[in-house]
């Protein structure tokens, strides 16, 4: 065996029998540049004895098509607003992408679990965890277009069953779908309640992304994540009354004094 060209090879045998075979095989290293394609690599045999009716030299040949499938996950997580009251409903939205062209991000787990006591999740959700899961466009929410071989450079996509679930434990949660593809986002809607417990407080919470196949060029693990920062500013008022008795009479008077934390 030796190589042919800039990244090609040749094998020669001098006599193959009927009934023999050559058995060969080789590896490629998917480069970064391939990512999101579908590639055709064609092989070619022929013999010197190998001809057609005219006397040609002829030649059999088979293909095999691979597409390089690594997506890059994204994630947004924002608050409605920066400054809250006690009472107040904080409103929080988590964005999910796929930023690689024609790629399909599989098993994506999404996860929320940094999120402060004083900052309650509410539970107005149709399945009651207070976690809301949306697909654009909708449809992925249920189907997604995955890749399949058709003999040619072309993405075709077929339809394939999209599933994804909520689970939600205390004040933390974890959104998990099958597929998340370049063509597609998730968007993960929650409130949280502000109480007393983080008043003049700065709190700040992190979501993080992964996937099956969010991988760096050594096969680890890769995380995508996102934080957002919410404060909690809500003075006391203290009213205190002071009597006193001036003469025979007894008066009261009222003093309020606004407490803030510094």
């Amino acid at each position: 065996m030796s190589s042919l060209g800039e990244n090609g090879w040749i094998v020669t045998c001098p006599v193959l029998q009927y009934g023999d075979s050559i058995l060969i095989r080789f590896k490629c290293l998917a480069l970064a540049d391939s990512n999101g394609k579908d590639t055709i690599n064609t092989v070619k045999a022929t013999a010197d004895n190998f001809m057609d009716d005219d006397g040609e030299q002829k030649y059999t040949g088979d293909d095999a098509e691979v597409w390089i499938n690594s997506p890059e996950l994204s994630v947004d997580k924002t608050a409605n607003a920066y400054e809250y009251e006690v009472g107040d409903r904080v409103q929080y939205t988590v964005t999910v992408r796929n930023t690689r062209d024609y790629t399909v991000a599989r098993n994506v787990v999404v996860s929320d679990i940094s999120i402060p006591e004083g900052l309650q999740i509410t539970e107005d959700s149709p399945d009651g965890t207070g976690v809301r899961v949306a697909f654009t466009p909708e449809r992925a929410a249920s189907e997604i277009g995955w890749p399949a071989a058709d003999g040619t450079t072309a993405i075709v996509k077929q339809g394939t069953e999209n599933r994804y679930s909520v689970e939600r434990a205390g004040n933390a949660w974890t959104v998990m779908a099958d597929y998340l593809p370049s063509d597609a986002a998730m968007t993960i809607t929650f409130d949280c309640i502000a109480s007393k417990y983080v008043n003049g407080i700065e709190s700040q919470n992190q979501v993080s992304v992964t996937a099956e196949n969010f991988v760096d060029e050594s096969g680890n693990q890769r995380i995508a994540q996102d934080d957002a920062e919410v404060y909690v500013n809500m003075p006391f008022d203290v009213t205190e009354t002071l009597r006193y008795i001036e003469g025979k009479n007894q008066h009261e008077e009222e003093y309020r004094a606004t407490l803030f934390h510094c």
